[in-house]
């Protein structure tokens, strides 16, 4: 199992505009084979932060949804509302 978790932050006022475009992407994600889940969360005192929280079966199933058409639309997509990306992290289990 491979854990990822990452903290994006948008420009002031965007974070709404951030869920809406990222809920294609979780749609499409949730449904690629590897995947366990795939969350997305807000944080209460920054709304512009957003976290998104993802489980995969194994590291070719994050390779393959890095590859994944509807991530790279997002990432392009994004840059419209991103500010930075906070943090990323990739971690194993076991």
């Amino acid at each position: 199992m491979v854990y990822v978790t990452a903290y994006l932050k948008a420009h002031a006022g965007k974070g709404d505009d951030v869920l809406a475009l990222a809920a294609q992407l979780i749609g499409a994600a949730r449904r690629e084979a590897g995947c366990v889940n795939y969350d997305l969360y807000r944080k209460p005192t920054e709304p512009d932060t957003v976290v998104f929280v993802e489980n995969w079966k194994d590291r070719a199933a994050v390779d393959a949804h890095f590859a994944e058409p509807h991530l790279k639309a997002f990432q392009a997509a994004w840059r419209t509302f991103w500010r930075t990306l906070v943090s990323m992290s990739c971690t194993r289990k076991g």
